[in-house]
This record gives structure tokens, C-alpha cells and sequence, in this order.
């Protein structure tokens, strides 16, 4: 249907209402010595999910709309993929009011299943009327229900929080599961996930669109057929053997009688490697300093556009720093300026979880992580205790990169990997996984050119070196890191590439 009218999608929602309503009218899994109370716990939960919803459509934001819109509109053949940001909004009003109609319509059958029901939803008054003939709920002397599959999900996260797992994969399982219920339904049972369901869901994972990482979209409009867009098949496969990690929990605590993803394999396609980020070559290097935010922009808004502007700010520090300390994105995005020791007889820098007072306000993302790294004497030349404390007169309780947003979770670099990804785009740089760590990545392969071993390497970077000796004595020096820095050369007079030494009538 082309262009659908809102008298379209009334009909459309009353169809739908209608459909979920037929699901009422089974027989009731409630236990008969128990029945009171597990009717008044049913009622209360539905009476809480109403008023989520009242308040959803109060605000016009529908947390699980694009679920249930999609089922209304499939009922009656449209494509909501196809609809105008108008007719977009009103699908999801409506499909909200049909699940409340529906609930209304099942608390009256668990409260007065003799009573006429009347709707009190204009929309649905008519199709109301034509349900209240559904009769009382049978009572059958069946097993309670088992849990619901989000309450499953909280369980699990939890067990995996008390193994201690890293923020990171926790991230990344809580991810997948929230995948999982919305292509489920917000309101599935554990049971109800079968074999053929995870068979395609499986296929769906393989099928995610990695332009949209990042981005709040509910599973099914996550899912695109660009093989270009798909994200690596390593990537699906670890988010498959978070699902099934799931269900053979569910199944060893009892949860549920089976696993319904035993058996269900998700085979790495032959000859796919693993996607790497390229570091940036000499010559790439070249290229990026010739780019207006280093060879001059027209003004802090305008970053990619030729100008004569010069200063060193947050951008272009992130990309300097990077390039002599090897951080890590959500490392340089969390910096403080307290973090800063510059009178030091070894100037550096600390990543660490705390604060200068002691508190913990940050995250690592290992305790290898937390280490103090040098700053090579270039940095100094080229300003850089000037940026810091600049910065730290003017936002004295702010971050030092503050003009990056912060993401959560594992995602804390996430405003300044989205500004590296579309400027190296801009700039012919991109390549595939080529964002900020791109930064890393290069400081790692030219320190490997140089000769540096791979225990140096790490002492910088913030790896765990998996040697029995590794874990005697100490870290290492900041006099030892700082010589293994000085190995970093990137072929060219790097000072004289960005434009020489500090000036505050030019760089500030």
C-alpha cells in the first residue's frame, strides 16, 4: 500500500488488536491452589506495562514501537519501511494503543470474565465490542510458566558480572541478548524461544549492518543484504556463542528443560580472514598532515574545509598524542588534566581508574591497562603542556578531549571515533576498521619496525605479556619506556610537517 492514510493505520491497528486479542483466548497456565495470587500478580504486572506505555505515549518515545508497528503494519500488508516520519509516528502511537486495548481486555478476562467489556479507546470501541463475547479463562492444573526470557537475561548477566568477566564482553553479551528479546518480543517466556526461531536468528546476526553500530535501532531494522555493510563473520560468530553460552545456562540451572541452540553451528565461511585495522604507512602518514585540521582550516566548526587557521586543539591533538603514546580511544577520551605530570624528570602521563583526589570516576580496560606512559620531548616542542593547562584554566572539572562525547560501556571513545571515521573518509584514508585506534595500530607497527620486542611494546600499550617471567618484579621504568618510544620514527621531520614549534599567536 502506497502512501497509507491514518484511516488506514486505525484499520491496520484494529486488525491488530484483534490478533493479539485472539491470544487471549487459551487456556490460562495458573495454578489452582495458588490462584488468587497468581491472578493479583498478573494483574499488577499488566497494570505496570500500561503504565509504561501511558507514559510512552505521553512523551511520543515508544521503547519497543518498531517491534510491535512492524507486526501491526504486517498484518495488513505494509511496508513500515515505506512510511513518511508522519505516517512513521502515527503506526507507532498505534501500535502502542493496541497493546494497551489488548491488556485492558485481559484484565477485565482475569478480573470479571462474566462482565461485558467495554473499550475505552475510541480507535477500538468497535473491535472491543465484538471481543467481549471471549469466555472465562479455562484453569488447568498445568506446571506454572517458566520464566520470562528478560528475566533469564538479568540472571545471566549477573552470573556473569560475580565470574568477573571484562566490561567489554560484558558489553558485548548484553548486546547480543538484547538482540535476542527484541526479535523475540519484550514480553517472551524462556520457553517460548525454539530451535527453528534461533536457526533464524542466527542467519540475522550474520546479516547486521555495521554502519548502524552505535546507533539505537531495534534488531530487525539493524539487518541489511549489502554484503559490504555486513559486519565480520568473526564479529557474528562471537555474538552466536554469546546466545548459546545463554541457553546452556538457562538449561544447566534449570530454567528451562532444553537447549534449543545445541547443535546450531555458525561456520566461518573458508578463505575469510580476520578483518585488521591498516596502520597508517609513510606516505598515508604524509597525506593526513596535509589535511586542513594540520596544514590549516577555516574555523573549529569547519575541520575538513581549507583555511588559515592553525590552532592545536582538542582534534588535533587526539591525533598527535595518539601517534607518540600508542592509547588506546576510550584511554585519551577519559584523560584528566591530573593525569598530566610534566615537572617530572620524566614527563608523563597516567591511565589509570582515579582521579587526582583519589577517585575512581574512569575505566580500563584491563588492569594491564593502568601504566604510565612518557611523553616524547616533541610533544613538549609542540605544545602540549600549553593545550593541557590551557584547557584546565578554562574547564578546571572537565576532561581534557571534552570536546568528544563520551559513549557507555565499551563505547566510551565513541564521539571520537565517529569524528576520525568521517574525516579520514573524507580525506581518502578510510579503510575497513580504520577509525581512531587506526592511531594505535600505526605506533604498534612502526615501534615493531624499529625493533622494539614485543615486552617493550606492551609496557607502552597496556598489554598483558603471558610469560611466567612477566609476572616478576615490577612494571617497567618510565626511563626504559621512554627509550623505547624514541625508536618511533615515521620516515620525515615530523615537527616540521606540523608546522614547527609551539607559537600562542598561532596555535592557541
Amino acid at each position: 500500500m502506497a502512501a497509507p492514510t491514518r484511516g488506514d493505520l486505525e484499520d491496520a491497528a484494529r486488525r491488530y488488536f484483534a490478533e493479539l486479542s485472539r491470544e487471549l483466548d487459551q487456556p490460562r497456565n495458573f495454578d489452582p491452589d495458588f490462584l488468587e495470587l497468581d491472578v493479583a500478580e498478573s494483574v499488577e504486572a499488566i497494570n505496570q506495562t500500561i503504565e509504561n506505555i501511558d507514559a510512552e505515549l505521553k512523551a511520543n518515545t515508544f521503547s519497543s514501537g518498531v517491534f510491535h508497528a512492524s507486526n501491526m503494519l504486517d498484518v495488513s500488508g505494509i511496508d513500515l519501511d515505506q512510511l513518511d516520519p508522519q505516517a512513521l509516528a502515527i503506526a507507532y502511537e498505534l501500535a502502542a494503543r493496541a497493546v494497551r486495548a489488548q491488556m485492558k481486555l485481559s484484565i477485565h478476562q482475569l478480573t470479571d470474565p462474566a462482565g461485558r467489556f467495554t473499550q475505552t479507546d475510541p480507535v477500538f470501541a468497535v473491535v472491543g465490542g465484538e471481543q467481549n463475547t471471549i469466555g472465562a479463562p479455562q484453569i488447568i492444573n498445568v506446571p506454572r510458566a517458566g520464566p520470562s526470557l528478560p528475566s533469564a537475561v538479568d540472571a545471566y548477566l549477573r552470573e556473569k558480572t560475580r565470574q568477573g568477566v571484562k566490561a567489554s564482553q560484558h558489553t558485548e553479551i548484553k548486546r547480543a541478548l538484547s538482540w535476542l528479546q527484541d526479535a523475540s518480543g519484550p514480553e517472551a517466556a524462556l520457553g517460548s524461544v525454539s530451535k527453528d526461531f534461533l536457526r533464524a536468528f542466527r542467519e540475522d546476526l550474520t546479516r547486521l549492518d555495521v554502519t548502524r553500530q552505535g546507533r539505537k535501532s531495534a534488531f530487525p531494522h539493524r539487518l541489511t543484504d549489502v554484503a559490504s555493510h555486513q559486519i565480520a563473520p568473526q564479529t557474528s560468530l562471537r555474538y552466536w556463542n554469546s546466545v548459546k553460552a545463554f541457553f546452556q545456562f538457562c538449561a544447566s540451572e534449570g530454567l528451562r528443560d532444553d537447549d534449543p541452540s545445541a547443535g546450531l553451528l555458525l561456520q566461518i565461511p573458508r578463505g575469510v580472514q580476520a578483518r585488521k585495522t591498516a596502520p597508517f604507512e609513510e606516505a598515508e602518514l604524509r597525506k593526513l598532515f596535509a589535511t586542513p585540521l594540520f596544514a590549516g582550516h577555516l574555523s573549529a566548526k569547519r575541520l575538513s574545509l581549507v583555511g588559515d587557521r592553525h590552532v592545536r586543539g582538542w582534534h588535533w591533538w587526539a591525533a598527535v598524542l595518539s601517534l607518540h603514546t600508542g592509547l588506546r580511544a576510550g584511554e585519551l577520551s577519559q584523560l584528566l588534566p591530573a593525569d598530566f605530570v610534566f615537572d617530572a624528570p620524566v614527563p608523563h602521563l597516567k591511565v589509570r581508574k582515579e582521579d587526582g583526589a583519589g577517585n575512581k570516576v574512569k575505566s580500563v580496560k584491563s588492569p594491564a591497562s593502568v601504566r604510565d606512559v612518557p611523553l616524547l620531548p616533541i610533544l613538549m616542542t609542540l605544545g602540549l603542556r600549553e593545550f593541557v593547562e590551557t584547557g584546565q584554566k578554562r574547564y578546571p572539572k572537565d576532561r581534557v578531549f571534552r570536546a568528544f562525547r563520551l559513549g557507555s560501556g565499551d563505547r566510551l571513545a565513541d564521539g571520537m571515533t565517529r569524528f576520525w571515521s568521517d574525516y579520514l573518509t573524507k580525506h581518502g584514508l578510510k579503510k575497513p576498521g580504520r577509525a581512531t585506534h587506526v592511531f594505535r595500530h600505526t605506533v604498534t607497527d612502526w615501534l615493531r619496525k624499529a625493533g622494539a620486542i614485543n615486552e617493550d611494546s606492551a609496557a607502552i600499550l597496556g598489554h598483558a605479556v603471558g610469560t611466567i617471567t612477566a609476572g616478576y618484579g615490577g612494571g617497567q621504568t618510565l626511563e626504559r619506556k621512554l627509550k623505547t618510544l624514541d625508536k618511533l620514527d615515521y620516515g620525515f621531520d615530523l615537527l616540521q610537517v606540523l608546522g614547527g614549534p609551539y607559537d600562542a599567536s598561532v596555535h592557541r
